[in-house]
């Protein structure tokens, strides 16, 4: 004879399946809050002539500056400071990947836009940075 009993779950099958759900809980919210996020840097407007704009932003593992100009600027690259590259041209993109084994390391990386090209009017220019996961 099968008897059917309707049995309440032992204290410890409650506290289990109490842990479980609280546990789903917690990882659905960690899930939900937004990772340490950069947002993309740039800069579009007039450059009077010696005059400057710059915009950095953190890299963990890469990044990627670009520039263009409406005639030629000095297109000047930094990480932490220090002088990376430099270019005087009408467009320029800069990249640094620790995948392609160019990536100098974590830090602040700036990108400046400098109108000091003699005899050269207000310069229209746009320079954008962009690291890890935004490029």
């Amino acid at each position: 004879m099968n008897a059917k009993t309707d049995k309440a779950p032992s204290r410890s099958a409650r506290r289990l399946r109490r842990g479980a759900v609280i546990a789903g809980l917690a990882g659905a919210a960690l899930v939900a809050l937004p990772s340490t996020a950069f947002a993309s840097q740039s800069y579009s407007g007039p450059v009077a002539y010696y005059q400057a704009v710059c915009r950095n932003q953190f890299a963990n593992y890469q990044v990627r500056m670009d520039g263009s100009a409406d005639r030629n600027v000095s297109f000047t690259v930094y990480k932490n400071g220090n002088l990376l590259d430099w270019r005087v041209v009408s467009a320029a993109a800069f990249e640094y990947r620790t995948s392609f084994g160019t990536f100098p390391g974590p830090g602040t990386y700036k990108i400046c836009a400098t109108n000091n090209v003699a005899g050269s009017p207000t310069a229209k220019v746009v320079i954008n940075v962009r690291t890890d996961a935004e490029i």
